[in-house]
């Protein structure tokens, strides 16, 4: 099975993803589609990576990962 973790979830200043298999690329949107944070990762085997989140504001965002070929998506809460 695919599994995305995201955590603390609530998050303040720091968002930590973690996947079964090698992250590809992370990208962070807004509840209207708008890229936030967009990183990609073609050379790295890492299954967790942590996404500094202290500059967005308080709200609703979704996290989707690229990895082992499959995209997967969540919904993440910034709180101030």
């Amino acid at each position: 099975t695919d599994k995305l973790e995201l955590y603390p979830n609530p998050a303040k200043d720091q968002l930590t993803v973690s996947t079964e298999q090698a992250i590809e690329n992370i990208t962070i949107t807004n509840v209207i589609g708008q890229n936030i944070l967009n990183n990609s990762y073609p050379n790295d085997k890492a299954k967790k990576y942590t996404c500094d989140v202290s500059g967005l504001l308080a709200g609703v965002y979704f996290v989707t990962v690229r990895s082992g070929g499959k995209t997967l998506t969540k919904k993440f809460i910034v709180i101030r």
